[in-house]
């Protein structure tokens, strides 16, 4: 089948098969590195952003945070540094971006876990990664950084002589990227990038994990992580990531054409039934287990009494296509009469909404109301509708009974399962909210 320029992530992913199909690029290996299965999920972004399929989600660090950053690494990596950490049955990579709960930043996805672990004498170490060049939780003595993996990353970065590729396939990919997309990519260069990251990754994780001997390692992402699961996998360590939000046969984090990869973890463990079932993700069934979302659980239980307001609606904004869902929004508005908009911006969205023309026209001239950090759980608690498009917030709100709306915008292929269960209505223009 002739290849055309992708318009939508459904058509990008498609090309990213095609080209994996073509190269055989899941196996292609350079320097002992299958650097595409490595790199996978970034140059996909990379190519999204290139084709405007995608937006840049998240604030780029301004000259001053990037100096604050780096003078912040290299005091954590003397002060925090996980090769100083001690022997421990489980070792714990929780998701960088945390919740304030309780007055308390937690990850709440590895939180819980980790509270159950403690409790039958497990002895447990984390390894953090920053977000947004920060960390916000508590310090305390289980808690490391990889503050200083990432200083090292940089510098062997600029060692310009290491790991060169130079190599007549990723030539021909080159060029099929720039004849079908138009995207010009210098692969050659990323692929040497990636794999001195891959490497000083492998060097430092080998260290650190035969001094921490762990059993088991959690992992709240496992896509960037390949170097951690290769070496862990050959130190006879288990893998095993905990589902931290929607995933589809369009998340290339997680759809693959093939049941066994060298970076993708031993075992993963989904919220329920519907996350098993879902896609066919690359491993056995057996390493597919359920592990119920505690957090969720805990939430329900704390807001189930709350009672719903009638006409008040929560729009659950997203970086990547925060301009898209916006404008649809104005769009339709009129069609939203009566009901009281609480519009709910990603926290990576609180410093830049006023990028986003049609939302500055929602607060200012319709009254919509913007919120910013909150508790999120509350407002779905008290809303009778969300709208949204694939945010792990949606799948969230089904649970606190949410009548579930989706935009047929960039993303909607994510949702496509949930919407074909009937567990949401995807919107139709120029209809009343009411209506569904």
């Amino acid at each position: 089948m002739k290849q055309q320029k992708p318009t939508t992530i459904k058509e990008l992913c498609e090309f990213i098969w095609y080209l994996e199909d073509k190269y055989d690029l899941l196996n292609f290996q350079i320097y002992d590195v299958k650097v595409w299965q490595y790199a996978r999920m970034r140059i996909y972004y990379f190519l999204a952003k290139k084709l405007n399929i995608l937006k840049e989600p998240q604030v780029k660090l301004n000259t001053y945070n990037k100096i604050s950053s780096v003078i912040q690494y290299i005091k954590n990596s003397f002060t925090a540094n996980p090769l100083f950490s001690k022997k421990s049955d489980i070792l714990i990579l929780p998701h960088p971006r945390v919740k304030k709960i309780d007055n308390h930043y937690i990850d709440i996805y590895t939180y819980y876990l980790k509270e159950d672990l403690l409790k039958q004498n497990y002895k447990v170490v984390e390894i953090e990664s920053a977000y947004k060049g920060l960390h916000k939780r508590e310090k305390d003595q289980d808690i490391y950084y990889d503050d200083f993996i990432r200083l090292m990353i940089k510098g062997i970065k600029l060692i310009p002589f290491y790991y060169q590729v130079h190599n007549s396939i990723v030539q021909e990919i080159e060029k099929d990227i720039a004849k079908i997309t138009g995207v010009k990519i210098d692969l050659q260069r990323e692929f040497s990038l990636f794999i001195k990251e891959y490497k000083v990754e492998a060097f430092f994780y080998k260290k650190i994990l035969q001094k921490v001997k762990p059993k088991q390692i959690y992992l709240s992402v496992s896509y960037g992580k390949g170097a951690l699961i290769k070496v862990a996998r050959e130190l006879g360590i288990e893998t095993i990531e905990l589902q931290h939000g929607t995933f589809s046969r369009y998340h290339l984090g997680y759809s693959f054409s093939c049941k066994k990869l060298d970076y993708f973890p031993d075992k993963f463990y989904v919220w329920s039934d519907f996350w098993k079932n879902l896609i066919p993700l690359p491993l056995d069934k057996q390493n597919i287990v359920i592990y119920e979302f505690a957090h969720m659980k805990n939430q329900l239980s704390k807001y189930k009494k709350k009672l719903k307001k009638p006409f008040q609606v929560v729009v659950l904004s997203q970086g990547a296509i925060g301009e898209e869902i916006a404008r649809m929004i104005l769009k339709n508005i009129v069609y939203f009469k009566n009901f009281s908009i609480k519009y709910k911006l990603h926290p990576g969205e609180y410093e830049r909404w006023q990028e986003y023309p049609s939302l500055v026209q929602l607060v200012e001239n319709y009254g919509v109301e913007l919120i910013k950090d909150c508790d999120l759980y509350e407002l779905l608690s008290t809303s009778s509708y969300q709208i949204g498009v694939f945010s792990t917030a949606i799948y969230e709100g089904l649970e606190f009974g949410c009548k579930t709306i989706l935009l047929n915008i960039t993303g909607i292929e994510y949702m496509q399962d949930i919407l074909e269960q009937k567990r949401a209505f995807l919107y139709k223009e120029g209809t009343y909210l009411h209506e569904y």
